[in-house]
């Protein structure tokens, strides 16, 4: 009986000792971007979402206050707080502002405000341009508000919806590291429009034809342009083709002010890079976006 129990004890302890070192593996596993793309661990931060909606929140301090913001790369205008946090945070209020939908259609209007400080991801910025506007002008959820590319120039981000990761580096890329078959590597095409030059546009074939395709994180919701779409658009990006249920886009125009060499014809947004575990790597140095799954 004794020897029995010495088993059974022997068997726990050794199942202890196991578990943890394959969950630890299984986690390294999912997060191998990490090393192709040679982040340093304190160059990777935890980024989250709530309930209502598939976007990606990120820690901003303004002044001595932290705060969440929406990740929003088709945020041109740097980082926009909403009057959620018109009470909660200071700031000068410099004028009145108007904004803007993308294809230049008013919007609402706003307040121009001077931030004294923030902090972004351990780096400082003073006297930043800004606005306040109404929430619900942006979202049908109240949210503090938006941080987008801008404060992101030569700089390569990474954001891992899976893993709820957020990784920034200062270093260019080797991309003699990334192999085709994990990493579609796509030039980003620079808008002529000063107020979407930081927005995300590449090139791609969408159901069999060249297309222009915008991405963005701070938007729950993808759409195509295009009719009969067929129960499924598929897309194929570098060597790579991605299949989508139409039925989970909507199908609407996406109204930019600028010309593109082809059709606007789809917008990958938050709920379809989070649904299929996309891994987005925006390199801002060589103006590459780079496009993985877990």
């Amino acid at each position: 009986m004794r020897k029995f129990k010495s088993c059974i004890i022997g068997i726990i302890i050794i199942l202890l000792i196991i578990f943890p070192a394959f969950c630890f593996r299984v986690k390294n596993a999912d997060i191998k971007w990490t090393i192709d793309l040679s982040y340093d661990k304190n160059q990777i931060y935890n980024v989250s979402f709530d309930d209502f909606s598939p976007c990606p929140f990120v820690p901003v301090k303004i002044g001595d206050k932290k705060v969440k913001l929406l990740f929003d790369s088709g945020n041109g205008m740097g980082i926009t707080l909403t009057t959620a946090l018109e009470k909660e945070v200071n700031y000068e209020i410099l004028g009145e502002t108007t904004e803007l939908n993308p294809d230049g259609t008013y919007r609402g209007s706003g307040k121009s405000i001077l931030l004294k400080n923030i902090s972004v991801f351990d780096e400082e910025y003073t006297d930043v341009m800004s606005s306040l506007i109404d929430w619900k002008l942006y979202s049908s959820f109240k949210t503090n508000g938006m941080i987008g590319l801008k404060y992101f120039d030569d700089k390569v981000v990474t954001l891992d919806y899976k893993n709820k990761k957020l990784a920034i580096s200062n270093k260019a890329l080797d991309y003699s590291k990334l192999t085709n078959e994990e990493y579609t590597v796509l030039p980003l095409i620079k808008s002529n429009l000063n107020n979407e030059q930081d927005l995300l546009f590449f090139e791609g074939e969408v159901n069999g034809e060249k297309s222009t395709i915008y991405l963005d994180t701070g938007s729950s919701n993808s759409f195509f342009n295009f009719a009969d779409a067929g129960a499924k658009i598929e897309v194929e990006l570098g060597e790579k083709m991605y299949t989508f249920k139409s039925n989970e886009l909507i199908q609407d125009e996406i109204g930019f002010q600028d010309e593109f060499k082809y059709p606007l014809t789809l917008a990958i947004n938050s709920d379809l890079l989070k649904s299929n575990d996309f891994v987005i790597t925006i390199d801002k140095i060589q103006n590459n976006i780079i496009i993985s799954q877990n």
